[in-house]
């Protein structure tokens, strides 16, 4: 007698009771470890008809290789009749965790796409509701259940069953079409919205690439113009990415570099030019108190420097850088 016949345990037809379970979705972890076999689900340490060998997936189905325990009579009979094909079925048992419904040809079906497997059993029948064997979470089996039951009646911590499909005239309604357009009517708004969020999507990527191409050539016309560091540059560009409002007044708040002309005409500092608080002030003062504009003097007037020098050293500032020129010379000589 063959001991390793091949059963198809699961399959992701629509039953009996219109359901489908996933066969990717079968959770195996537990049942693989004690892979019992009974028959029509009479569950006992007596039941036990043997057990399930080499369990596997292939082209979405689940296959076992059946092992009876042919010591006992009854099921000696059972792998007999196996054997000889007057019995060919299997049937999963377990805990339904996840699922939706779905409409299929105008009917609503359930799927299944999370299923706690418990056991399988031998069954002589399997296109009946036995071939779907329900437990609650506490593995208590549930009798007579209908197709209610992943409606209503049954519920797992944090499950919600919801229905995949709306109605098509909700969502006309939803688009701002009247109650009384078609399904092609909603179809064709729904791919025109489709379409013009594809469009503003687009349009926001575009301008989120010319602010920052803008960003750039302002952070680089400002270090061009030395109001700002160029150490800065990445700091600012992060600025625009987050706020560029803030970026801009940022940027606008930066002073321009004064040159010596303009600090000149605008008075900026001494600017070397004699005002009432230094009009007093000897050359050596100017040394002290304002070197800058001392040299500033010497570049942009060179009347006043020459006046201010002769007062000081007797001497006009020419004839003293001569006379140091030449007594290096006669030094360097020696």
């Amino acid at each position: 007698m063959a001991k390793n016949k091949t059963f198809v345990l699961s399959t992701e037809d629509i039953n009996s009771k219109n359901i489908i379970i996933k066969t990717a979705g079968i959770i195996l972890v537990d049942f693989l470890k004690n892979p019992r076999m009974f028959i029509d689900h009479i569950i006992s340490s007596k039941g036990v008809a043997g057990k399930w060998l080499n369990v596997r997936v292939e082209d979405n189905r689940l296959l076992g290789d059946a092992l009876f325990y042919t010591k006992n009579p009854d099921v000696a009979e059972i792998a007999d009749k196996v054997e000889n094909d007057f019995i060919s079925g299997a049937s999963i048992g377990g805990i339904p965790i996840e699922w939706h419904i779905e409409e299929i040809n105008g009917v609503e079906i359930v799927v299944v796409t999370k299923f706690y497997l418990i056991e399988v059993s031998i069954t002589a029948i399997p296109s009946n509701k036995s071939c779907l064997m329900l437990f609650d979470e506490n593995h208590n089996m549930i009798e007579d259940w209908t197709f209610s039951f992943f409606k209503k009646d049954f519920e797992f911590k944090n499950h919600k069953p919801q229905k995949n499909n709306m109605d098509f005239k909700e969502v006309g309604k939803m688009l701002g079409l009247s109650e009384t357009a078609t399904e092609q009517e909603v179809k064709d708004a729904l791919s025109s919205a489709k379409t013009a969020q594809a469009n503003l999507e687009s349009f926001k990527a575009q301008q989120e690439q010319a602010q920052k191409a803008k960003a750039l050539k302002l952070v680089d016309d400002a270090i061009a113009e030395n109001r700002l560091d160029a150490n800065r540059k990445a700091t600012l560009l992060k600025l625009a990415e987050t706020d560029f409002a803030l970026f801009e007044d940022t940027l606008s708040l930066l002073p321009k570099p004064v040159s010596l002309s303009d600090r000149l005409k605008t008075g900026g500092g001494s600017g070397g030019k004699r005002s009432d608080e230094n009009s007093s002030w000897t050359y050596l003062d100017w040394e002290e108190k304002d070197p800058k504009g001392l040299q500033l003097m010497h570049n942009e007037n060179p009347e006043q420097f020459e006046k201010l020098y002769q007062k000081e050293f007797g001497i006009s500032v020419d004839d003293d850088f001569a006379k140091v020129k030449i007594g290096e010379a006669v030094k360097n000589k020696k």
